[in-house]
């Protein structure tokens, strides 16, 4: 109602990836102050994940159970560190966009070769090796995000449809698969598209913006499984961007 928020700062450091562990009682995350992961309960107590430092780690990928994670470098490393054995794999330099599987040990990620016939969004085990290329993505990696969804029939999205004749803001996402499926496209209303699947993976959330909106992020949610994709499409009405979202259930 425009009261105040009230809240506790839990940390005074700059940190990124939160993520709650597998049973959901405490967030994990990254300090880039010095470079080390820590795990934080609702009581504030603060555990080291690992005496390991990671300096000027640019991106992390947790696993389902957030046992695991990528790690990407600036200088285009790559590593997978278990934090339960304490071990930790390199996996490609020219892979990146990582996300894990919802169901599997497994990685999904854009392996970028120099030539553009060699680009392909690629399939592994956790550990880099069982290595699958699934769906060729030539001068369109940059058009194409990686998000394998929670029911394990989507693993990403591609802004590369045509324009659509009915309106400048109007535009086709197309849907990527693992098995070359024909997924329907989602048709949406405005540019700029980041999404978040819910947990059941059988809707996302998404922001776009244009001029109905002045061009600020407007979240809307639509059915998303193979049969329902783009179903029930609603707007929230809400202007923010769908990252600063979470969820507190598995239903919208």
């Amino acid at each position: 109602r425009g009261g105040r928020t009230q809240v506790t700062a839990i940390t005074t450091s700059p940190v990124m990836n939160v993520e709650l562990n597998a049973d959901g009682q405490r967030a994990q995350f990254y300090n880039e102050r010095d470079g080390r992961f820590y795990a934080i309960d609702a009581d504030g107590n603060v555990q080291s994940l690992s005496d390991k430092t990671f300096p000027k780690v640019e991106k992390v990928n947790w696993n389902k159970d957030a046992s695991k994670a990528v790690l990407e470098f600036p200088d285009g490393s790559n590593i997978v560190y278990n934090f339960e054995t304490e071990t930790q794999v390199t996996l490609p330099k020219h892979w990146e966009d990582f996300d894990f599987s919802p169901v599997a040990d497994e990685l999904v990620a854009k392996s970028i070769a120099l030539d553009p016939n060699n680009r392909w969004l690629v399939k592994s085990n956790s550990d880099g090796s069982n290595v699958q290329a699934f769906q060729a993505l030539g001068d369109n990696a940059d058009k194409v995000v990686v998000s394998w969804s929670p029911n394990d029939q989507v693993v990403a999205f591609a802004d590369t449809a045509e324009p659509l004749a009915s309106g400048l803001d109007r535009k086709m996402i197309v849907h990527i698969g693992k098995n070359d499926e024909n997924f329907k496209g989602l048709i949406v209303e405005g540019l700029g598209f980041k999404s978040k699947w819910a947990p059941s993976g059988k809707q996302l959330l998404y922001s776009v913006s244009g001029s109905y909106s002045d061009y600020k992020p407007l979240l809307w949610v639509v059915d998303a499984t193979s049969s329902s994709m783009g179903e029930h499409r609603r707007s929230l009405g809400i202007n923010t961007w769908v990252d600063k979202c979470t969820f507190t259930g598995s239903s919208i």
